[in-house]
């Protein structure tokens, strides 16, 4: 495992990593159908370039292990009634 590091960010960061991480392991998963030429067309994904069928499964693979990890510790982390002193930055 490499080197651990701590980042303390306001729940509404964190849950926008979330989304940015899974739309990009989204877009491995369907490079990945894209090789194996399953016929679908999406235009909502990216196809990977410089990659094959074996490496994109593997990158979504790697995305869905980061996704768990930060899941993970967002469950156990406290909730507050408070956005993380993310206030005043999404309008609403």
């Amino acid at each position: 495992m490499p080197d651990k590091i701590t980042l303390t960010l306001p729940r509404l960061f964190v849950g926008q990593m979330l989304d940015a991480l899974r739309e990009t392991q989204a877009d491995w998963e369907y490079t990945q159908a894209y090789h194996l030429g399953d016929g679908r067309v999406d235009f909502d994904h990216l196809i990977k370039s410089d990659s094959n069928a074996r490496e994109a499964r593997k990158m979504a693979d790697f995305y869905g292990q980061i996704i768990e990890a930060i899941e993970q510790q967002m469950d156990a982390a406290p909730k507050s009634g408070d956005a993380g002193g993310a206030r005043g930055l999404v309008n609403s």
